[in-house]
């Protein structure tokens, strides 16, 4: 089940933490930060990430976090939040998928053309 809600902060996020629990999963993937970097400070979303993954391991739900994707009107924002994810769950135990590593790393000659206007605005 995919609880995301488009444009969402991460506190947002974290109020909604609740529902999610309630649902049972077995695991959850966890993608956010990318609303919060070009206005909130990394501690205050750091806090929130850290509150979102320690919630939802206390109710015994396996954590996956996610790097955010690029943004080029944030990039400093990114990198540094992209680096805390890594840190943080590099010493609590959660495997992290890299969407960002990835997403730079694309071959644009191996894309379809319908791709290119989506990649151009990062």
């Amino acid at each position: 089940y995919n609880d995301g809600v488009a444009g969402e902060t991460t506190a947002l996020i974290l109020a909604r933490v609740p529902n999610v629990i309630a649902r049972r999963p077995q695991v959850c993937m966890v993608l956010a930060g990318t609303n919060d970097v070009p206005s909130l400070a990394l501690s205050v979303t750091a806090a929130n990430l850290t509150a979102i993954y320690q919630q939802l391991r206390a109710a015994g739900i396996y954590v996956v976090a996610c790097t955010i994707p690029p943004r080029s009107d944030a990039i400093d924002g990114v990198t540094r939040l992209n680096m805390w994810i890594k840190a943080y769950c590099a010493a609590n135990g959660i495997p992290v998928v890299d969407f960002f590593s990835v997403l730079v790393s694309l071959s644009l000659s191996s894309l379809p053309p319908s791709s290119m206007p989506f990649l151009n605005s990062f």
